[in-house]
């Protein structure tokens, strides 16, 4: 798996255990924290039988977070609790697209299911979610596409 270190926290998704930081190649990733279950081999593991099923999804990345990044951005952002944010190595994702100029929605409505371009690879998700027991399932992004629909990205 490809290493980077971030360099800003760019939000908090306290609710998910996920962040979005801005690292050291000057990509954003969607960083899920040690803390929402699992361990880094385990998502590793997932993330190859989701490839083997033919899912189409981005390549994890580990992004470390130094004692300095975790001080910053915990002034930064205002969060009162030490283990908020822990040091260390996290299991992310690249963002698929430029948030700045395409929409990117981490909920997606029910009756808007028709849209999503990629149903399949969502519904092979959810099954594999459920097989695997994965203690935080749904884990997608939904990205805007130019023909008004948009894809799941897991």
């Amino acid at each position: 798996m490809e290493q980077v270190n971030a360099t800003a926290l760019v939000s908090v998704r306290a609710s998910r255990l996920s962040l979005t930081v801005l690292a050291s190649d000057g990509k954003l990733y969607f960083v899920k924290l040690r803390a929402s279950g699992g361990c880094m081999g385990s998502k590793a593991l997932a993330y190859k039988i989701i490839k083997h099923c033919g899912v189409q999804t981005v390549e994890p990345t580990v992004v470390t977070f130094s004692e300095d990044f975790v001080r910053q951005a915990r002034a930064q952002h205002k969060l009162e609790d030490s283990s908020s944010i822990p040091a260390g190595s996290h299991f992310g994702s690249q963002y698929p697209a430029d948030p700045q100029s395409t929409p990117i929605f981490d909920f997606f409505p029910q009756n808007l299911a028709g849209r999503i371009e990629n149903i399949e690879d969502l519904a092979k998700m959810r099954t594999l979610d459920a097989w695997i027991a994965n203690p935080t399932p749904g884990q997608a992004i939904f990205v805007g596409q130019k023909n008004k629909g948009y894809k799941a990205h897991m």
